[in-house]
């Protein structure tokens, strides 16, 4: 009696050892399905930018262009070989000066949709990349933050664009709402988790609060970490000064 007993607690034991195990397995492979599509979603995002601003370069850029060139060239001459009207100069000047404003417009929507060439760099070099634009285009200086071992912080294509995307975009928030004081960005790791933080010393802001735009951009930058499976954290420092932390795994 005392066997069977035995027996039957072993087979039990058994059962729910077995049970155990095939859950482990199929929790592991939901989440490398979720990864899997995670990993897509990021690469058809990055494929659809790289779309728009071809279609924007290609389509809208060059009309606007020719248009401008051809107003231009109608503002001083004229049919008969005369300057325009004064009763019609200002305003095809204005139609001119709105066209420009629009062609640039479009073409800071296509460079930001742009990407440049980062397969196979180091994290800290795409980083570099991105203050370099950054400091050329608005003249604002932004200390950098990392030890020669972030050398071996080699990431994903995928990874590489949403971390310049988000880290421009970091960058530009900051000169908008602190005037570029203070700009940092570090960069460091702990074993696989890889940190890195935009920081400026203005006046600080309520992530709650602000226009719907700007929420609008907080959403599409969480959504970007969140498509490498990553992790966004905002703080604003008491009186000054905010930050932007975005955290990630990658194989080093």
């Amino acid at each position: 009696m005392l066997f069977i007993l035995l027996v039957l607690l072993g087979c039990v034991l058994l059962g729910v050892l077995l049970f155990g195990v095939r859950r482990g397995q199929a929790k592991r492979a939901q989440r490398q399905a979720q990864r899997a599509l995670q990993v897509q979603t990021a690469q058809a995002t990055e494929l659809l930018a790289n779309e728009i601003a071809a279609t924007i370069h290609d389509g809208p850029s060059q009309a606007l262009a020719v248009s401008i060139i051809r107003l231009e060239t109608l503002l001083e001459d004229w049919p008969e070989g005369q300057p325009a009207p004064a009763s019609l100069r200002e305003s095809l000047t204005r139609v001119v000066e709105v066209l420009k404003d629009t062609a640039d417009e479009l073409h800071h929507v296509a460079r930001n949709n742009t990407l440049p060439e980062m397969t196979g760099l180091p994290l800290n070099r795409v980083l570099a990349r991105v203050v370099s634009d950054f400091q050329a285009q608005t003249g604002t200086v932004v200390a950098t933050h990392w030890g020669d071992e972030s050398n071996a912080l080699v990431a994903s294509d995928t990874v590489n664009g949403v971390v310049f995307r988000c880290v421009r975009e970091a960058l530009f928030n900051s000169l908008k709402h602190a005037d570029g004081h203070g700009l940092a960005v570090c960069l460091r790791a702990d074993d696989r988790r890889v940190v890195i933080q935009i920081t400026d010393e203005g006046p600080g802001f309520n992530p709650t609060a602000g226009a719907a735009s700007e929420r609008l951009g907080l959403r599409l930058l969480q959504e970007r970490v969140k498509s490498i499976d990553g992790q966004l954290r905002l703080y604003t420092n008491v009186p000054r000064g905010a930050g932007i932390e975005i955290s990630f795994d990658v194989r080093v």
